[in-house]
């Protein structure tokens, strides 16, 4: 009889807790919404080797991407052990 009534406490807290969140810190546009940039992209930037004289190894050539120019980063985020950026123009 009890354990409907926790469950029942410890929905409404966290309801409670979603509701503070998004009232305190709301939603803003993202960036490239407020810029009005008219295209976009996604890359991801992949983690690399450290050698042991400290040295960052180099990716292969055709797993680096060369941001063509008039090309920006506006937002990022991330994936497991990957960074993402959203470039736009």
């Amino acid at each position: 009889m009890r354990d409907w009534r926790m469950i029942l406490v410890g929905g409404g807290l966290v309801l409670a807790g979603v509701v503070l969140g998004a009232t305190l810190f709301g939603g803003r546009p993202v960036e490239a919404q407020a810029a009005s940039y008219s295209t976009c992209f996604a890359g991801m930037q992949e983690v690399v080797d450290i050698n042991d004289q400290g040295e960052v190894a180099r990716p292969r050539q055709n797993r680096q991407v060369r941001v063509p120019e008039g090309w920006t980063i506006v937002s990022g985020g991330g994936i497991q052990a990957r960074a993402v950026f959203i470039f736009c123009r």
